[in-house]
């Protein structure tokens, strides 16, 4: 293996196992061989792009690498995968989800972005804009459930809350 780090472009899925995300892909899995890893933290903040050997600033960064796989069909990414009462604790609990405390997200919110597939979050918004949260945003895409990794549907039965039918 030549690369320094593979990353892996993963399919996002919200609130249910089958609703899937594909405005943008994942690419929250990284991996290196641990003669590479400087830091876990390292690791996690570094570029999904590649940049060509001759970008200098590449040799001395530490989240800039020339050297970098994507494996393209990578895997899954579940997330809110709970209870809306769970999802709003989430969303009130976790530093980096302060823009839904600045918006006075309710629980009604969260059932409605589920009832209605949407995503509320404006992924491809830059990092700075402050208004990120949309209770109306984005439509998931429900996919057939033999998609899904093997042991998600070998239990169906056991998740079929997370099932959209």
């Amino acid at each position: 293996m030549n690369s320094k780090i593979i990353i892996f472009k993963q399919m996002m899925f919200y609130y249910k196992f089958n609703l899937y995300y594909d405005l943008i892909p994942w690419f929250g899995s990284k991996a290196c061989k641990i003669k590479n890893l400087v830091s876990p933290s390292l690791l996690r903040h570094a570029k999904i792009k590649k940049y060509p050997f001759w970008r200098l600033d590449t040799w001395f960064s530490k989240v800039k690498f020339s050297s970098v796989k994507i494996v393209e069909n990578g895997g899954w990414h579940f997330t809110n995968i709970k209870s809306p009462e769970k999802i709003l604790e989430k969303y009130l609990n976790f530093g980096h989800h302060n823009e839904y405390e600045d918006i006075s997200i309710k629980l009604e919110d969260i059932q409605k972005m589920i009832s209605e597939k949407s995503v509320g979050y404006n992924h491809l918004a830059d990092q700075k804009e402050k208004n990120k949260i949309s209770v109306n945003s984005y439509k998931l895409k429900k996919i057939p459930i033999n998609q899904l990794p093997n042991y998600i549907c070998d239990h169906k039965d056991r998740y079929q809350e997370f099932i959209e039918n």
